[in-house]
């Protein structure tokens, strides 16, 4: 349980998926993240639409995935819970600096922040889950520390 962005979309072309990887390159570069590309090597021959990138935009929260099938459609999430606010608007800001690469691009944004741009309903959904967590957290540790907790 944790707030998360789903998303994917369809490309017209392999020319379209060659310029989104460059672009997502270019932005991972320019805001610091960390990234590794899906590449070829002596034992393994990627089709042409086997090309992705994973990206690590915040240390706290998951990696996204951007990898595509056969036909040339997306679909991922990432988890954000765990990197608050901050890291939930960088990677809805990552999102709508891609979006004009799809002809078909969606996202359920569990944060409402896609939809909305209110960081204050964000925050307090945030908020929620992480309440939710540590009170999961909690009754676990009073389970186990009166010995009721059957999975030690």
């Amino acid at each position: 349980m944790s707030i998360t962005i789903h998303f994917g979309g369809q490309l017209e072309s392999l020319k379209d998926l060659d310029a989104l990887l460059s672009f997502t390159t270019y932005y991972a570069e320019e805001h610091d993240w960390s990234f590794s590309a899906l590449k070829e090597d002596s034992q393994t021959q990627l089709q042409p639409w086997e090309k992705g990138i994973s990206l690590q935009a915040n240390p706290e929260i998951e990696p996204l995935h951007i990898y595509f099938d056969d036909c040339l459609t997306l679909s991922t999430f990432c988890k954000t819970q765990f990197g608050g606010v901050e890291a939930h608007l960088e990677i809805i800001a990552f999102l709508h600096a891609i979006e004009d690469f799809f002809q078909d691009f969606w996202v359920e944004d569990e944060g409402d922040y896609w939809k909305t741009n209110d960081q204050l309903l964000l925050k307090s959904k945030i908020d929620f889950v992480a309440q939710i967590l540590d009170d999961i957290d909690k009754s676990i540790k009073e389970q186990k520390d009166e010995n009721k907790w059957k999975y030690n």
